[in-house]
């Protein structure tokens, strides 16, 4: 059991045999809120994949990261709501090029584009928020549209990692915020 902290709507797991002398191999992982003690919630219980698939092997000396997990946001939502809170969902903005999107070293980010490109939708659509600020759209290269604009990828004359952008995408992403909405 590991106990973790932080925000989003969705988390990671990264299952280790970097000291391994063998592969590991993993029939299938889940993630839960804890209840007490060793307990988990079971209205939280989900499943990991790997690649879209329930199990994996970690070669020896090597890591493994799941594909995105996402949490129960609606739950969330609901509760803001009953306090009078507006939501404004955020999309997931593009990734591609960067090294996290290829946690076994291998250029295949079509599994985590499909997904980053479900929850986009599911924000975009869903109704549940009040508002959506779309920093996809707002951070999307008009040549391809699974990776940040070139022009927000640049720190100091450098190319940047291809997650993170620099001063002009933080603009880009404050004016997708209709301030109306909130």
């Amino acid at each position: 059991m590991v106990r973790v902290t932080g925000a989003g709507v969705a988390i990671h797991i990264k299952i280790s045999n970097l000291y391994g002398t063998a592969p590991l191999t993993m029939s299938g992982a889940t993630v839960a809120k804890a209840a007490t003690g060793a307990a988990i919630r079971p209205t939280t219980l989900r499943p990991a994949t790997f690649s879209l698939r329930p199990g994996a092997i970690v070669p020896a000396g090597q890591e493994l990261v799941s594909d995105p997990i996402p949490l129960p946001v609606q739950a969330l939502i609901r509760l803001a709501h009953a306090r009078g809170i507006r939501i404004v969902g955020g999309t997931i903005m593009p990734f591609e090029g960067n090294q996290w999107s290829y946690p076994d070293g291998t250029p295949e980010p079509f599994a985590l584009e499909q997904i980053r490109d479900q929850v986009n939708s599911w924000i975009r659509a869903s109704g549940e928020y009040d508002a959506v600020a779309d920093f996809e759209r707002a951070l999307l290269s008009p040549t391809d549209p699974d990776q940040l604009r070139p022009e927000f990828n640049v720190r100091d004359s450098q190319v940047g990692d291809w997650l993170h952008p620099n001063d002009a995408g933080l603009n880009a992403m404050a004016e997708a915020i209709d301030l109306d909405s909130l």
